[in-house]
């Protein structure tokens, strides 16, 4: 099992080349047809927002360089680390992994992106989830060890970060492909594993809030492979209470990533634990098929879809009943028909597995 993931050949050449076959990224409004540059994000003829009309392959980008942080850990005692390498830049925070001088041991730390500081209280949201996610202790979360803040000189504002174990795993981001997807048995793996993580923090109160393929990372060690969870609360914390065309305006996304994003989200802007369930379901359903149920041009066409639209089945020829049925109930429309606990869909998954297993 799993295989599929340490065979593949991670040469960026072809990616390379469609990124300059493609051109510049280039927005169009929906509505009049006008086109902008890709930094705009509202149409000024009628406020419309806009869409890509040639979107732009995705990139990692270097984060600036930092040389040490001292950040804070759950007992209060202070912890200096010294900056190894910057890693990538994310869609909410630029990651570095760092050096403990005392355990001689390495961590990830990740810090807020400076325009994502959009007011006053955008550090302190930011890191009361942090803070919420340090006493999560479970094998399939990554856990956060620390919190603590840096004074970005350049961008002159103060950015919190968060203070992760080291992992080597892979995110499944990276590992979906259209040409070589996971096995339905493969993908109930995967999904037992994000349900135990769910059940463990839902439990003590956190929901994660921002589920989607970049935030899960799969760990081998020998014949074992073990899914697990990272950033809970964070992004949840930090979007909280801001309208939705602030969020647009300032990431050129609503909340993180829209194709993961619950429809009764998109109304109350409530996080909730109905509403994990449904971003797993989202996950599930693109390692089942290479995409996520809904792509809409913009963010604001996707939460339509997710609101209003039924996601296209799942293909009976190489997706099983049993697994198609406990994908199609984590992304009922109406909370109340969905798996109403991550233990609830956890079982399912389980004996989903026994059936599976039978049948082989």
């Amino acid at each position: 099992m799993f295989e599929f993931f340490w065979s593949r050949d991670n040469n960026n050449a072809d990616l390379q080349a469609k990124r300059e076959q493609q051109g510049p990224p280039v927005k169009i409004c929906p509505k009049c047809k006008r086109l902008y540059r890709e930094k705009t994000f509202v149409c000024i003829y009628d406020e419309t927002l806009l869409a890509y009309k040639n979107p732009p392959l995705h990139e990692q980008q270097t984060p600036q360089p930092i040389s040490s942080f001292s950040a804070t850990r759950p007992d209060g005692s202070k912890w200096n680390l010294i900056c190894k390498k910057t890693i990538s830049s994310g869609s909410m925070c630029d990651a570095y992994e760092a050096y403990c001088t005392n355990a001689g041991t390495s961590v990830v730390v990740k810090v807020l992106l400076s325009p994502l500081m959009c007011d006053e209280k955008s550090e302190k949201k930011y890191l009361e989830g942090a803070r919420l996610a340090l006493p999560l202790a479970h094998e399939n979360i990554v856990s956060s060890l620390a919190y603590g803040t840096y004074d970005d000189k350049t961008h002159k504002c103060i950015r919190p970060f968060t203070v992760y174990e080291h992992t080597n795993g892979h995110q499944l981001s990276t590992l979906i492909d259209k040409d070589q997807l996971p096995t339905p048995q493969d993908t109930l793996a995967i999904a037992g594993d994000i349900c135990a993580a769910l059940q463990y923090a839902h439990e003590r109160g956190v929901v994660h809030g921002d589920l989607k393929p970049s935030n899960i990372f799969l760990e081998k060690s020998g014949d074992i492979v073990r899914a697990r969870v990272c950033d809970f609360a964070v992004a949840e914390r930090v979007f909280r209470g801001l309208e939705w065309d602030k969020i647009a305006t300032i990431t050129c996304s609503l909340y993180g990533c829209a194709a993961y994003l619950a429809p009764d989200y998109a109304s109350s802007r409530q996080s909730t634990v109905s509403a994990d369930i449904y971003s797993l379901g989202c996950v599930l359903y693109e390692c089942l098929t290479g995409a996520p149920p809904f792509t809409g041009n913009n963010d604001f066409m996707t939460i339509m879809q997710h609101m209003n639209q039924a996601p296209k089945p799942l293909d009976s020829k190489s997706v099983p009943t049993v697994v198609s049925a406990i994908v199609m109930k984590a992304l009922a429309k109406d909370p109340l028909e969905r798996w109403q606990s991550a233990e609830q869909m956890g079982v399912a998954i389980k004996v989903a597995e026994k059936q599976l297993l039978m049948k082989a």
